[in-house]
């Protein structure tokens, strides 16, 4: 299981692409609503260049995507 930042759609419909901790491309199917967030990824097939994953418990989130504005209201 791996944390992973969802980035952007992948190529395939349905299909979305994030990044592991060690900045591998990890591609995830019917993820949701997930630009943005840190979701936990179990990995179910590793390639030589990116990794395959389904999402765990898809509607909790390991860290919300916070823009600077909110940093600042709560400083």
């Amino acid at each position: 299981v791996q944390a992973v930042l969802m980035e952007r759609p992948g190529k395939r419909s349905g299909q979305f692409q994030g990044r592991s901790p060690y900045l591998q491309s990890v591609y995830v199917e019917d993820a949701g609503d997930v630009y943005g967030k840190i979701v936990r990824v179990r990995i179910e097939k590793a390639f030589a260049r990116s990794l395959t994953g389904v999402i765990l418990e898809p509607d909790m989130q390991i860290f919300a995507h916070t823009s600077k504005q909110d940093k600042l209201r709560v400083a």
